[in-house]
């Protein structure tokens, strides 16, 4: 499974989690990851696990980035 094909299967998954309001595709240390950006940062301490972003899916890091708004 390719990284966008893992992306695409569990978007919608992502997307109904707290603060996520986008999904993409990034690098990190040479390695194609899962961007999720978020509204607001939530330490996992504060938050279900149900409501946790998963560390990998489908075998790929994903990486939680905060949503910078410009204006």
């Amino acid at each position: 499974m390719t990284i966008s094909e893992a992306l695409h299967k569990h978007e919608a998954e992502l997307k109904g989690l707290p603060n996520v309001v986008h999904t993409g595709i990034g690098y990190k240390d040479g390695k194609e990851i899962i961007l999720v950006f978020v509204n607001k940062k939530i330490a996992e301490q504060q938050l279900e696990k149900k409501e946790i972003i998963p560390h990998n899916i489908e075998g790929f890091e994903t990486d939680v980035q905060l949503e910078i708004k410009i204006g």
